[in-house]
């Protein structure tokens, strides 16, 4: 064995196989210098090699089916065309005469049709009197304008249904007290036409709020606050009774 110590570095294992740590482990010769990596390239070569001729089998014979199936194809199509042609003056060698069917005139028939009625189409001929315009609708009558009087009873009423829930008769009897006229008053509280029971029941959460009620004390109070039965009793009942 040659003596390899005047390459070997001081302290370093003699020359053999050993765990490579770049390895994980794995074994490589070291000689006493350096790790001996393994040479891979000429088995990757002979396989790569391998395989490469092993492709070139394959296409070949591939190629060499499909001319053979080219050529049967082509053999098989020119016997049946052959036969085809042989088919046809056979079925012309026949020498008989071909006969024609012939109709007779029938008489009869003829008879009957010309006793038959012609029948007639009528075409309605067009209207030539002109035709009458639709009378155009009547206009509707223009609301009459307000006077200044109901203008401000309408205003005044908004402005009380805003702040609490009135009844129409309690409504109309405010506006009289703020110096409307009865008609004045009355037109503006029909021309607004607020959701009387939306007002019951208004007025019947403002009573509930401010002191206590029993239903029929509540339907009382807002029947005396000019409320109708009705009226009066969806009050009650939107508050919880």
């Amino acid at each position: 064995m040659p003596n390899d110590s005047s390459s070997r570095a001081p302290g370093a294992p003699l020359p053999g196989w050993y765990p490579a740590p770049h390895a994980d482990g794995e074994q490589r010769y070291w000689d006493g210098a350096k790790w001996l990596e393994p040479a891979t390239n000429s088995t990757n070569s002979s396989e790569q090699s391998k395989k490469s001729r092993k492709g070139l089998w394959i296409t070949l014979s591939i190629i060499g089916g499909v001319i053979v199936l080219g050529g049967v194809g082509g053999a098989l199509g020119l016997d049946g065309e052959d036969t085809d042609d042989d088919a046809i003056p056979a079925a012309s060698q026949s020498d008989e005469p071909t006969q024609v069917p012939t109709h007779e005139p029938d008489d009869e028939a003829d008879d009957a049709a010309d006793d038959e009625p012609t029948s007639y189409k009528y075409t309605a001929e067009p209207d030539p009197r002109p035709e009458e315009p639709e009378p155009e609708p009547e206009p509707e009558p223009e609301e009459p304008g307000l006077t200044l009087g109901q203008e401000n009873a309408i205003g005044s009423a908004h402005n009380y249904l805003d702040y609490a829930g009135f009844s129409r008769e309690s409504l109309i009897g405010q506006l009289e007290y703020e110096g409307y006229s009865t008609e004045e008053a009355t037109f503006a509280v029909d021309y607004i036409a607020p959701d009387w029971n939306e007002e019951a029941a208004e007025s019947a959460q403002s009573y509930i709020d401010y002191t206590d009620f029993s239903r029929q004390g509540l339907i009382e109070q807002l029947l005396y606050e000019g409320f109708t039965q009705k009226q009066a009793e969806f009050g009650a009942s939107a508050v919880g009774y």
